[in-house]
């Protein structure tokens, strides 16, 4: 007898924008043991823009602080909307280790989720994020997938009562208790 095979979870891609290669190394270290997520990491907010053509990720991890070579972080909000332009469903989270609230109120308003505090070397609080985000959009899923079912299961429904109606206008389907004249000859 053969066996099925094992269904793999399909890995959630999370991009990262991160031009600091030793934070980026520091990330990938702190995140290698989440094996059903593949983190893409890039230099350039540009570069990740352009790749989005060829994968679709659960979320977009941006570091504010190091959007361009001037760290100027008002290049970084507008770069949130590019990425909610071009990837409507992805999520943007602004992760840094400066506490401004300032930035993190601009960061919501130019549509990013969440605005993370992380501490320099310890990225736990991003990985709570992704974990959380991620059960949303499963559960955002499985709600779609519901709503899809019920409604086709609703449009059954109406279309077995129209075809009972047009049965019996047609003389077709009779009322009464006998078997024989639910269907009229």
């Amino acid at each position: 007898m053969e066996k099925s095979p094992v269904k793999i979870p399909k890995q959630k891609k999370v991009c990262i924008v991160e031009s600091d290669l030793a934070r980026q190394k520091e990330i990938k270290e702190s995140v290698s043991h989440q094996t059903h997520w593949e983190f893409l990491f890039f230099n350039d907010a540009n570069d990740c823009l352009s790749a989005l053509d060829k994968i679709n990720p659960l979320v977009f991890l941006l570091d504010l602080q190091h959007f361009d070579e001037n760290h100027d972080e008002s290049y970084g909000f507008g770069m949130i909307g590019k990425f909610k332009q071009k990837s409507k469903e992805t999520e943007v989270l602004i992760f840094s280790e400066i506490e401004n609230e300032q930035w993190a109120s601009a960061a919501l308003k130019h549509g990013a989720l969440d605005y993370i505090l992380i501490n320099p070397h310890q990225y736990v609080k991003m990985e709570y994020e992704l974990q959380w985000l991620e059960t949303v959009k499963d559960r955002q899923s499985e709600d779609k997938k519901f709503i899809s079912n019920m409604g086709i299961v609703i449009a059954l429904l109406v279309a077995f009562i129209f075809m009972i109606t047009i049965l019996y206008q047609m003389g077709l389907l009779k009322e009464g208790n006998d078997t024989e004249l639910l269907i009229g000859a």
